[in-house]
């Protein structure tokens, strides 16, 4: 889902659109920061940010502002699609990177409130390097992390 916020009153037009897990900071996926980093080199209007829980939770977020003067329809589309489309691309790369299971139920922190929202935890070793010798061997638009 993308959050879109506009107002007289607010002078950019703000979206928003989340991953839908959390990663615990005591244990955060390995490179999994630095992808978000490297990730934004090829987005144009969006950026990755990750706001913090009180929990020692990390979310990650896809975030973009654009002045409402220069907001019409084609840009607004753009955006979405921008965002939609990262996050999708996102997900996939951790899912096969990661293992995680959207049917387990979360029993700590802020996101035992929100069951739609799912820790995960590394791949086995041998399935990373499935995956590491696929990317190697096949071009891709971004590079894996």
């Amino acid at each position: 889902m993308i959050g879109v916020r506009e107002s007289d009153k607010l002078e950019f037009v703000k979206f928003s659109g989340s991953l839908r897990m959390r990663f615990s900071l005591e244990r955060p996926p390995s490179g999994l920061f630095a992808r978000l980093l490297m990730r934004n080199s090829f987005l144009q209007y969006p950026a990755w940010a990750v706001e913090i829980r009180e929990s020692c939770e990390a979310m990650p977020y896809l975030f973009a502002s654009v002045h409402r003067l220069l907001m019409d329809a084609k840009l607004f589309h753009t955006i979405c699609d921008q965002i939609h489309h990262e996050l999708d691309l996102m997900d996939k790369e951790l899912h096969d990177k990661f293992r995680y299971d959207v049917e387990r139920p979360v029993a700590t922190g802020h996101a035992a409130s929100d069951p739609d929202i799912r820790f995960i935890e590394p791949a086995p070793t041998s399935v990373s390097n499935q995956i590491r010798a696929r990317v190697m061997g096949a071009p891709k638009q971004l590079p894996s992390g």
